[in-house]
């Protein structure tokens, strides 16, 4: 059946349409059967995991036998639920993860949590799934994980007449639309069952009736009440039963946050028990776990969360000791609300291997020396090749405060290649995201000016403009989990509908 659509070998036409766009190999599914048989196990190599496909994933279902053929997993927050609907979702999905449901999963993404919910849920959750994923094989398949806390309030205008949130108000009421859908699904009987057992995880600490709890409250002095000792309590004892990930390599921890908050958001733990910024402190304690292995590192957050002297024991995780060197680290991306140059120093110690740093924050205030601007970075060392950073800004004698001329920051970038950073191929510079009233992060823009070097050493500007900002760096995970090839270059995540297939 296979020489009548492509006069190819199997092994080629599958290493072909690995690397093509759903929508073309969605296109290429409908043209006969043949085609279909081919495209459908590529496109389920990454799948939207819900209550209503699940019910098509299980035994006897009309997706059950492409199960071998799923490598990485999405189980999505939602636009809208309750604490108590966040929970049975998730719990429902990764249950059938654990149940081996999935032979060869090596990726997976998980957003805890959801607008509307408490503060503290996240890393109660999350400490109850890994705690039970820990036992299991898919524990030690794992080699790319994504912790994703989805808004705590709505972001712009949902009457902005900007074509960007149009679409994105109308992806969203759609999927309210499913998740209603989905509640009903939850509301089966053997589902219920199945997230109790899940969630009794007394078993597993030793103590009697420890469950998920939805409440945080702290008195006026700041003192944590009763019950929320009593959270923590359990959350440690939790995350005492999770181990290192043995082959984990790729890490991303994000939290969706208004940018224009950030400044008072900034490390501002009143700030943040008012519930005005929400931190994924699962992951920022699971990082730490994973460092001996991990390759890639994107988490957002402040530099704090990967120092070891100032990763505290916060929201009751435990500091991990003797693992805060992160030694086979090769690609970093950090967003956080201020840039400071000294925790370059400390980032130098903690990411020896270093090959790509991306720094995501406001603008900084740069110190203009003989040295150039920020002369610390080339303590990186040669093996650096690619620097993002914020575009600082600067006082001038006559000019006051302004933005450091692209000029300088071209004459400090050859000034980094002069002083040992001879592997460096790539330098941006990025200023604060043009945000416009009523919009979503997602139809901001924001200046650049980019910069190549030579082979010769000669720094040369390559690009100034505008571009658009992007809120969460979704392109890794719009794709497969299949880590034996370029994450850039293959099939994004697919999932049919549950209604009737089209007439072939």
């Amino acid at each position: 059946m296979l020489q009548t659509v492509m006069p190819l070998p199997a092994e080629l036409v599958i290493m072909v349409l690995e690397f093509a766009h759903t929508r073309d190999l969605k296109a290429f599914s409908t043209c006969s059967h043949a085609c279909r048989a081919i495209a459908l196990p590529v496109l389920f190599r990454g799948i939207r995991l819900s209550p209503n496909s699940l019910r098509a994933f299980r035994d006897g279902g009309r997706l059950a036998h492409l199960r071998p053929n799923v490598r990485h997993v999405n189980i999505e927050g939602r636009v809208r639920a309750s604490a108590l609907q966040v929970i049975n979702r998730t719990c429902l999905c990764v249950s059938a993860l654990c149940s081996g449901m999935f032979p060869v999963v090596s990726s997976l993404r998980i957003a805890a949590g959801a607008p509307g919910t408490v503060d503290g849920l996240d890393a109660q959750l999350l400490a109850v799934v890994f705690a039970q994923l820990s036992a299991t094989t898919l524990y030690d398949r794992l080699r790319r994980l994504h912790l994703h806390t989805p808004l705590s309030e709505s972001i712009g205008d949902e009457d902005c007449e900007c074509e960007v949130c149009k679409e994105e108000a109308q992806k969203r009421l759609d999927r309210a639309e499913e998740e209603d859908e989905e509640d009903e699904e939850l509301e089966r009987a053997e589902n219920i069952e199945t997230v109790r057992q899940f969630l009794d995880v007394s078993r597993l600490v030793d103590q009697p009736s420890l469950s998920v709890s939805t409440s945080t409250s702290v008195t006026e002095e700041g003192e944590m009440d009763w019950e929320e000792r009593r959270r923590l309590e359990r959350l440690a004892m939790l995350v005492a039963k999770v181990r290192a990930p043995p082959a984990l390599q790729e890490a991303y921890i994000t939290v969706e946050v208004p940018m224009f908050r950030w400044a008072s958001a900034c490390l501002n733990d009143k700030f943040r028990k008012e519930g005005g910024r929400r931190d994924n402190i699962f992951g920022e304690w699971f990082v730490h776990l994973a460092a001996p292995t991990l390759q890639r590192l994107e988490i957002m957050t402040g530099f704090e969360a990967i120092t070891p002297e100032n990763l505290r024991a916060r929201e009751g995780l435990p500091v991990v000791p003797g693992q805060a060197e992160f030694p086979r680290l090769t690609r970093l991306r950090v967003d956080t609300p201020t840039f400071k140059r000294r925790r370059l120093n400390k980032m130098m110690k903690r990411f020896p291997g270093l090959e790509e740093l991306t720094v995501h924050a406001r603008d900084w205030l740069a110190v203009r020396s003989q040295l150039g601007i920020l002369p610390e970075i080339t303590g990186f060392g040669a093996r650096l090749g690619k620097v993002t950073l914020p575009w600082p800004s600067g006082y001038g004698f006559q000019t006051g405060w302004a933005w450091v001329a692209p000029l300088q920051l071209r004459e400090s970038v050859q000034q980094w290649v002069e002083r040992g950073l001879t592997g460096l191929e790539e330098v941006e510079f990025l200023r604060n995201p043009n945000r416009r009233a009523g919009c979503r992060p997602n139809c901001w823009s924001q200046s650049f000016v980019r910069y190549r070097v030579t082979t010769d050493g000669v720094v040369e500007e390559t690009g100034r403009g505008m571009r658009p900002y992007v809120l969460e760096d979704e392109e890794p995970w719009m794709h497969h989990a299949d880590l034996t090839r370029s994450i850039y270059g293959c099939s994004i995540c697919y999932w049919e509908e549950d209604e009737e297939e089209e007439e072939l």
